[in-house]
């Protein structure tokens, strides 16, 4: 799964984020929501909550399936914050996953964070939530006191940072007060919506390329004759492909009379 951050763009799934509005939206693609897939179960939980109910595409078996208020028919599911309830219960083979809107923080200070990590006197070595916009904006505190950022090994009341990772030149106690300040990255990207693959539709070729590179591998939506393609890491089987870059390879090769077309962030 991938989350990227977006202002103002037309998303796949034809989700709206307001420009001007008071915090920032993040665009889910792919997640796998939290459950048993046993054939039984029909109770899952998203990792964020949707900004609304509309916001929120779930595809089971390569189907889009389509929201309702209350009790579910096979082909529908019901949302309730992060509690989805399908309809039918996906079998442990079954492709299950959701795409969503959830907000993030505006971008702005993030102020007192606790670094995540051990503080046990040995380990120097935390992890930030988010990545900061600069390692100029980062403020790290040990004690009450200001720690010095440096290039590389940091010294007592010293600190290195790449990307979320600090590093200290001083192992925090278990008493130690020890936080952060920063400010927020925002990652932007552009939708790409209902791109045609170049590639030849002829039954037998399986070979497409994208217009462009994907943000991620996650962030790419591929749809053959009305139905989403399970992305995999190689040897596609029916109704899987596999993306290298711009490259994709489906396991079944369309028709010239297929639709095909895919939705990704670049």
């Amino acid at each position: 799964m991938s989350s990227v951050t977006l202002t103002g763009a037309l998303l796949p799934c034809d989700f709206l984020n307001p420009v001007g509005s008071a915090s920032l939206s993040a665009y889910e693609v792919g997640e796998i929501p939290a459950g048993t897939k046993d054939g039984a179960n029909t109770l899952f939980t998203l990792a964020n909550t949707p900004v609304t109910a509309d916001d929120v595409g779930l595809y089971l078996s390569g189907g889009r399936l389509e929201r309702t208020v209350a009790a579910p028919s096979p082909s529908q599911f019901t949302l309730s914050g992060t509690l989805i309830t399908t309809g039918i219960a996906p079998s442990a083979t079954d492709p299950f996953f959701a795409d969503y809107l959830f907000q993030v923080a505006s971008l702005g200070p993030v102020v007192g964070e606790i670094p995540a990590g051990i503080k046990d006197g040995l380990n120097t070595v935390f992890t930030l939530a988010n990545t900061p916009s600069s390692v100029t904006e980062v403020g790290v505190y040990l004690s009450g006191a200001r720690l010095e950022r440096v290039a590389s090994s940091p010294g007592f009341m010293q600190f290195t940072l790449s990307g979320t990772t600090l590093t200290l030149g001083l192992a925090p106690s278990s008493t130690d007060g020890f936080f952060v300040d920063y400010i927020l990255q925002a990652t932007t990207a552009t939708p790409v919506i209902g791109e045609i693959p170049t590639g030849v539709k002829n039954g037998s070729n399986t070979a497409f390329s994208l217009a462009n590179t994907p943000v991620d591998a996650d962030s790419v939506g591929l749809f053959l004759s009305g139905i989403r393609l399970e992305r995999v890491g190689a040897a596609p089987g029916f109704m899987q492909f596999t993306l290298s870059g711009t490259s994709i390879v489906t396991g079944l090769a369309p028709n010239a009379s297929d639709s095909f077309f895919t939705d990704y962030l670049t």
